[in-house]
């Protein structure tokens, strides 16, 4: 994938690193318009550049591992999973990774 935008410059490409970012952006984003992967009301959301104990610390969290077979997490609960680069947080049933702010 390379961008050339024909400015005053000339064609301006992407490093090969840039590149395969742009790719691996494209193939996540397809991943998440899944229409059938959160169809349970699950809100995603990925922040780069912090890890799950720097969420816990913003929220206030009281981290907890473990999981809940009955499914009724009360409507606060919010999951995080570190990742390359930052974090993936979920909420079941609610849109409270997906707010601003």
């Amino acid at each position: 994938m390379a961008a050339d935008d024909g400015g005053a410059d000339g064609p301006h490409r992407l490093s090969p690193g840039e590149a395969a970012l742009a790719t691996e952006a494209v193939r996540l984003r397809a991943t998440l318009d899944d229409p059938g992967r959160f169809d349970d009301g699950t809100g995603p959301a990925a922040v780069a550049g912090i890890d799950a104990a720097e969420v816990a610390r913003r929220l206030d969290a009281t981290p907890y591992e473990g999981n809940d077979p009955t499914g009724t997490w009360p409507d606060d609960v919010v999951g995080v999973t570190d990742v390359p680069g930052g974090v993936v947080l979920t909420q079941p049933r609610g849109c409270a990774p997906q707010m601003p702010g």
